[in-house]
């Protein structure tokens, strides 16, 4: 059923996106010069996502189909991509990663520049009055244990959150000062901010806990090309990324190799000046 409403929401985006954000017609940064809020739906909408990105975590389940629509946003053209890097959602999504070990939660979690309006009058999906079956203890305490195993058996995937992160890290520029890196998406050259950039190239042990909590070969597909990325014309982050995948090879089991082993794959495929330092 999520999966339905995420495919439902999506189409809707790529029809409004026409009107309202593809091309000449972008309007995505307008505000209202009173109120400064959104004058156009994809904004406000977009603004809504962004608002609520921190309370995912309180719905665990749900939150792989939640980062699943930032990956539709995205797609929908450089313009919305463009617009979500200048609402630092780059930034957020690596807070919302890193939760308290980052540094910057009180940075990233101030929505005050996102806000969006809620319309007065909601026509569909108004909550209605219904007769409800009062449960019996027993019923309750069954309820209890099938949505645990539930729970259990239906764990949130961070596979889309590194989905959108990477495709957003790939549409910026580090360093102004090479030439650009093949794997760089769409003619603008993106900055992030500095905040943004250490949450981005931590320390290893934080590279590590990325790449081992990757679920599946979407997640860590696109964690060991974000890093990858990063490493473009940088040798101090190379070490870092290469010392984290060799410390884990060394450590982990063989049923741990495959996400490592897909990081130092695709860091060797990189050009650049640094290309023959890393197959040494």
């Amino acid at each position: 059923m999520r999966n339905f409403v995420v495919g439902l929401l999506s189409v809707a985006i790529r029809v409004v996106y026409q009107y309202e954000g593809k091309g000449a017609n972008n309007r995505l940064f307008e505000t209202d010069p009173k109120t400064k809020l959104p004058t156009t739906t994809l904004a406000n909408f977009i603004n809504a996502c962004i608002n609520i990105m921190f309370e995912a975590k309180q719905n665990a389940r749900n939150y792989t189909e939640f980062f699943k629509l930032f990956c539709e946003i995205i797609n929908c053209g450089p313009e919305t991509a463009g617009y979500l890097i200048n609402k630092r959602v780059i930034g957020r999504i690596m807070d919302f990663f890193f939760d308290q070990s980052s540094p910057y939660n009180q940075f990233f979690r101030d929505m005050s520049d996102v806000p969006y309006k809620e319309p007065k009058e909601i026509e569909i999906g108004v909550p209605q009055d219904e007769k409800v079956k009062v449960r019996t203890p027993w019923e309750e305490l069954l309820l209890r244990r099938k949505e645990r195993n539930q729970m259990e058996s239906h764990l949130a995937s961070k596979a889309y959150m590194w989905k959108a992160v990477n495709t957003l890290v790939r549409y910026c520029r580090f360093n102004p000062n090479v030439e650009r890196c093949q794997w760089q998406i769409g003619d603008d050259d993106y900055e992030v901010h500095n905040n943004e950039r250490v949450l981005l190239t931590p320390d290893s042990k934080f590279i590590e806990r990325a790449i081992t909590e990757s679920d599946g070969k979407i997640g860590y597909r696109n964690i060991a090309q974000m890093y990858s990325y990063l490493s473009y014309e940088d040798e101090r982050f190379t070490k870092i990324f290469i010392t984290a995948i060799k410390n884990t090879l060394s450590e982990a089991g063989c049923h741990a190799y495959r996400p490592f082993l897909r990081c130092f794959s695709t860091v060797l495929t990189l050009k650049d000046s640094l290309s023959n330092y890393r197959v040494i």
